[in-house]
C-alpha cells in the first residue's frame, strides 16, 4: 500500500513538473526588462519588471571566496531539483557571462547570474504565524515546526537531499493568504564543494563508517589492504577528504530519539520527509544528479576542474548513501512494533541496499584514486 501511495506521487510530481517546464519554456520573461529596486547588501540582488508587470529577482551571487559561476550553478540546480519534485520553490534560470537576454538591468555582463520568479507571501520572520518554524535541524525544535505544516517537510527534505545548511527565517517566505510556505535562495547546496581543497585525495576508506545495523562488511578487509598498498602514492596530495553534510549530522541525531515519545503528528511528519526524499532518489539518482548538475554548468559556460568534479561525484554518491541511512533510521522510529514481519522485511532491505551503497562508494573512491594516480 504504501508502495502503491508513493508511485502515485510519482506520477503526479511528473505531471507537474511536465506542466511547469512547458509552461516557463516558451519564454521565462516578456522583455524588455525594467529595474525597480537594489534589494542586495553589496548591490548584487535586484528586482525587476518584465513588459507584463512581472516581477523577477535577478541575482549575481557574488562571493569572495568562490566564483559567482559556481554559485549561481547551485543556486539553479537546487531549484530545479525542487520544482521537479513539486516542492514550493521558486523557479530560477541561469544566464552566462556576456548573455544579452537580461539587456540593460545587467550591471554585470561580465558575470554569471541568476534570475527568479518571485514567490508570494513574506519571510517567515516578518510573518504572522501561529507556531515557531525552525527548519536548520540543529534540535528537536526542527521535528516540532515539522508537525504544523506539509510545506515545511517538503521543504525540510529538499534541503536534506541537497546538503543546505542555509534554510534560515529569510530564506523561508509564508503566504497568509493561502496557507503556504515556499523555499529561496539554493546557493549554499552541496556547499562543501565550495570548501574543497585544490590538492587534495579521496581516501578510499574515508567517511563510510558502520551501517545502522552494525554489519561488518566482509569486503572490508579487501579495501583495507587496498588502501594500505596504495599509501605512498603521491595521488594528488596528502589531505583525505570528509564529506562535510547535513544528513550526516541529521542521521545521529535521528538516532537518539526514542521512538516511544513520538507523537502521532512527529510520526507523520517522519514519513512525509521520508516519503519526499525517496521520490528524490528515485528521480535524481547519483548519475542523473551529477548529469543535471553539469548540463546547469554547460548552460553557465562554466567548465569544472576535473579534480573538482571528481569530487562532486563523491560528494553525490555519499550523500545519497547517507540520505538512504535517514530513510533506513525513520522507518525504526515509525515502526509501531518492530517485531512484525514487514518491519523485518524493511530491515532487511534496508540493511541491504546501505551495505551495497558502502561497497559502490568505496568502489567509487578507489576509481577516483587510481585515475588520479594515472594522471600524476
Amino acid at each position: 500500500m504504501k508502495f502503491l501511495q508513493i508511485m502515485k506521487k510519482l506520477f503526479l510530481v511528473a505531471s507537474f513538473s511536465l506542466i511547469s517546464l512547458l509552461s516557463f519554456a516558451a519564454d521565462f520573461f516578456t522583455g524588455p526588462l525594467t529595474k525597480i529596486a537594489n534589494i542586495g547588501f553589496d548591490k548584487d540582488i535586484f528586482l525587476v519588471e518584465d513588459a507584463c508587470k512581472k516581477q523577477f529577482i535577478l541575482k549575481y551571487n557574488t562571493k569572495s571566496f568562490i566564483s559567482t559561476s559556481e554559485t549561481s550553478i547551485h543556486e539553479a540546480l537546487g531549484a530545479k531539483i525542487g520544482m521537479a519534485a513539486g516542492i514550493p520553490i521558486n523557479d530560477v534560470r541561469i544566464f552566462a557571462p556576456h548573455d544579452t537576454s537580461l539587456g540593460c538591468v545587467d550591471c554585470y555582463p561580465h558575470l554569471c547570474k541568476t534570475l527568479h520568479t518571485v514567490v508570494p507571501g513574506k519571510e517567515v520572520c516578518c510573518a504572522e504565524i501561529p507556531y515557531s518554524v525552525h527548519l536548520q535541524f540543529t534540535g528537536p525544535e526542527t521535528l516540532t515546526s515539522l508537525t504544523h505544516h506539509i510545506d515545511l517537510r517538503k521543504i525540510a527534505a529538499l534541503d536534506l537531499f541537497t546538503s543546505n545548511f542555509d534554510r534560515h527565517i529569510r530564506n523561508l517566505f509564508f503566504d497568509d493568504k493561502t496557507n503556504r510556505f515556499y523555499a529561496i535562495d539554493m546557493d549554499w547546496i552541496f556547499n562543501d564543494v565550495y570548501h574543497i581543497f585544490k590538492h587534495a585525495y579521496i581516501d578510499i576508506n574515508a567517511g563510510l563508517p558502520e551501517t545502522i545495523f552494525k554489519f561488518d562488511n566482509p569486503l572490508t578487509p579487501l579495501f583495507a589492504k587496498l588502501k594500505s598498498a596504495l599509501k605512498d602514492v603521491p595521488f594528488i596530495g596528502k589531505t583525505a577528504l570528509t564529506p562535510h553534510l547535513l544528513a550526516v549530522g541529521v542521521y545521529n541525531f535521528l538516532k537518539t530519539m526514542d521512538p516511544k515519545k513520538l507523537s502521532d503528528k512527529e510520526i507523520e511528519a517522519l514519513k512525509e520527509v521520508s516519503d519526499t526524499l525517496y521520490i528524490l532518489q528515485t528521480m535524481y539518482p547519483p548519475k542523473k544528479l551529477y548529469e543535471e548538475w553539469m548540463n546547469i554548468a554547460q548552460e553557465a559556460k562554466y567548465t569544472y576542474d576535473p579534480k573538482k568534479q571528481q569530487y562532486i561525484r563523491y560528494l553525490i554518491s555519499y550523500n545519497h548513501r547517507e540520505i538512504t541511512k535517514i530513510r533506513a533510521q525513520i522507518n525504526r522510529l515509525i515502526s509501531a512494533d518492530t517485531n512484525t514481519v514487514s518491519a523485518h522485511t524493511q530491515k532487511v532491505k534496508d540493511f541491504i541496499t546501505i551495505n551495497w551503497q558502502n561497497v559502490s562508494l568505496k568502489m567509487l573512491a578507489l576509481q577516483i584514486t587510481l585515475n588520479n594516480y594515472q594522471t600524476t
